[in-house]
């Protein structure tokens, strides 16, 4: 579990060390509503940054509310998949 704080200094760290995606695909995206202003996604992805050759694929969910009449997300979660 991460704080936003974390997530903010390592996006930076990130940018600082020139680390780009260079391919991101999603795939099997599903949305799940819970609420009015509550949804869930649940999806696979496949990203590779600018510094490596293969992919990582993860499986991951998201889990949105509407705020002021934004989306805002409120809770991610993913896992790596193994290759195959």
């Amino acid at each position: 579990v991460i704080s936003r704080d974390f997530a903010v200094e390592a996006i930076r760290k990130e940018v600082a060390e020139n680390r780009k995606w260079a391919e991101v695909r999603f795939g099997n995206v599903r949305a799940h509503p819970i609420s009015a202003d509550t949804a869930a996604l649940t999806y696979t992805v496949a990203a590779r940054w600018n510094h490596e050759t293969n992919a990582t694929t993860s499986i991951a969910s998201s889990i949105y509310v509407k705020r002021d009449g934004a989306w805002k997300l409120a809770l991610h979660q993913q896992g790596a998949l193994p290759p195959g």
